[in-house]
């Protein structure tokens, strides 16, 4: 009996071909098979403090005389950059909050209603259809700041309740656009805009959601891959569901001063990340990255590596080392000490360094007046972006590459169709020409 019991037309290619081929990936493919054997990792989505500290404390009683007492050949030593920064560092929104004016508000519906009038479609609207005489110059300014200050940045004041959601997208896409304006797939059927918010009240019991589309608090993480990730806020919880943001920066200045041996962990290559019924059924990638300009970036999705309740690890994939759970953990828990916490309200938009900064939720509770809904883009800023590692640039090419197999589509609305439970998520509109349905388990995760 095979252990993944997929039908074989269900079963998807991980890579698209044209990639397998660019990247010679046929034999490695091949080797990467699941196992009767394999013990599944003792370690769960939701990270836990006593497990932690009882795992440390093992490991470090059995490692003593072997671990590594510096950080590995060539890695910086400390980073002193803003982009290092602590939650105590940033006690005044005004370091990281924009409040639009006035008449930014104009410029904006003005843009708007020109997209509009030339009934252009989301994928056709950037800087030069989405013009901004004056507020382009902060917004410019803005993008800086996320790629060499503080590493985020909300702009705020846009009164998403006054418009409709295919008027709001047009604005977050247009406002979007200047902050990085090449965007990437969110999925391996091309979608380019993603719609989250708790569906679970809509689907039947049998659907498995990943946790973005439920109401449970996420683990730190960052997104796979983008150079900015981009949220926009169109209406908040009644309850609960703030952003969380910690510095990748510090945790590693706190790990090099004190367990420079986690960082050997997390810059290894045997990291197994789960592909959830595709083929191969897992690929090996680190977690943490060197680039040519000595930037450290830290990438990882826990739910690939870990499983969850949801959408629990393959069974027979290779499982995680008592050191990677240790490494894991410990991510999540330093990132919990120094993280700000941040409320967004309606109309939001934030924009965070997906290189240098991770990013958590918690739990939220909706209500018949207060939905928690949120609009998210994957952005990349070609002039400004950080070099890509070598190790990065096979899962970059699988988001932003142009791939002649997937046709990249936008909806401003997928909710307005009636749930597909055998998809996982809202299909797209009606034709002409009909777009592919949205499923969970093609996401690029």
């Amino acid at each position: 009996m095979p252990l993944i019991e997929t039908p074989p037309e269900e079963v998807q290619d991980y890579f698209p071909p044209s990639l397998r081929e660019k990247y010679v990936l046929a034999g490695k493919i091949e080797q990467l098979k699941l196992s009767k054997h394999a013990t599944p990792a003792q370690i769960g989505w939701e990270p836990n403090w006593d497990d932690f500290q009882q795992r440390s404390e093992q490991l470090q009683a059995k490692n003593a005389d072997k671990s590594e007492k510096n950080v590995p050949s060539g890695w910086p030593r400390h980073l002193p950059s803003h982009l290092a920064w602590r939650g105590e560092d940033l006690n005044q929104e005004s370091a990281y909050v924009y409040e639009i004016s006035g008449s930014d508000k104009e410029e904006i519906i003005r843009a708007l209603a020109i997209c509009k009038d030339r009934h252009l479609t989301l994928g056709d609207i950037n800087r030069s259809t989405f013009h901004l005489p004056s507020l382009h110059a902060k917004l410019e300014a803005i993008s800086k700041d996320i790629h060499s200050g503080f590493g985020f940045f909300v702009v705020r004041g846009w009164q998403s309740a006054e418009f409709s959601q295919a008027d709001n997208a047009i604005v977050f896409v247009g406002i979007s656009s200047y902050i990085a304006e090449k965007r990437g797939r969110q999925n391996q059927r091309g979608m380019m805009l993603t719609h989250i918010t708790d569906i679970a009240p809509i689907v039947t019991s049998e659907v498995k959601l990943r946790s973005a589309y439920s109401n449970v608090k996420q683990p730190f993480h960052s997104d796979l891959m983008c150079g900015v990730l981009a949220l926009f806020c169109q209406s908040p919880a009644a309850e609960g569901g703030e952003t969380r943001l910690a510095s990748s920066w510090n945790i590693y200045n706190e790990l090099a001063a004190s367990r420079p041996d986690i960082i050997h962990v997390l810059q290894n290559d045997n990291w197994v990340h789960d592909t959830h019924g595709r083929d191969p059924p897992y690929h090996y990638r680190p977690l943490l990255h060197l680039n040519e300009n000595s930037k450290p970036i830290l990438i990882f999705s826990r739910r690939v590596l870990t499983g969850s309740r949801e959408t629990p690890r393959t069974a027979g994939i290779p499982p995680l080392s008592e050191e990677q759970a240790e490494a894991l953990d410990a991510l999540h828990l330093i990132a919990s000490k120094h993280c700000i916490e941040i409320k967004q309200q309606a109309g939001d938009m934030l924009f965070v360094n997906n290189f240098a900064i991770l990013h958590s939720r918690k739990s939220f509770t909706d209500s018949e007046v207060a939905k928690r809904y949120f609009m998210r883009l994957w952005l990349y800023n070609e002039e400004q972006s950080w070099t890509l590692p070598e190790s990065l640039q096979l899962p970059w090419d699988r988001i932003f590459a142009p791939l002649h197999n997937v046709r990249d589509y936008w909806d401003a609305d997928p909710f307005k169709t009636v749930v597909d439970p055998a998809a996982n998520l809202p299909g797209p509109p009606p034709p002409p020409p009909p777009p592919p349905p949205v499923v969970y388990s093609t996401s690029c995760g």
